[in-house]
């Protein structure tokens, strides 16, 4: 169902974790600008979180899935970015190095799958008093 809260949180998630992060440069070392799509790593980890957030919102009916699957795009959004402050510390090492604005992307994307974690949940308990009510 398109229309919840928490398939809104996933799916800007996905765009923040997937589409945004290919716009923007991740690193700018001596004049040359570092995207997405010049780390392989980076770009995989990232199309993986992507692909989870966008399978998650599929899965309305399955909430105990949903919540697995955010919380593994979660951890997935904060391997990258740890990956990312450590190249960039390894970069810093050769040359002057500057982060971009999609190194802090992963962590608008963790603050979005959390909310949609709490959201699914919040339905969830609300199903379950429903429940006990019949």
């Amino acid at each position: 169902m398109i229309q919840r809260i928490q398939s809104i949180y996933l799916f800007l998630a996905a765009i923040v974790s997937g589409g945004l992060m290919f716009l923007f440069p991740l690193f700018v070392q001596d004049g040359n600008i570092r995207n997405l799509s010049s780390e392989p790593v980076f770009m995989a980890i990232a199309i993986g979180a992507t692909l989870l957030s966008l399978f998650a919102i599929f899965q309305f009916k399955k909430r105990q899935l949903q919540v697995v699957l955010s919380r593994l795009a979660v951890i997935l959004n904060f391997v990258v970015f740890g990956l990312m402050i450590y190249h960039y510390f390894q970069l810093k090492k050769l040359g002057e190095t500057e982060m971009g604005m999609a190194v802090f992307f992963p962590l608008a994307a963790v603050i979005l799958l959390v909310l949609a974690s709490k959201a699914i949940l919040k339905d969830e308990m609300k199903i379950r008093a429903a429940d006990r009510f019949r």
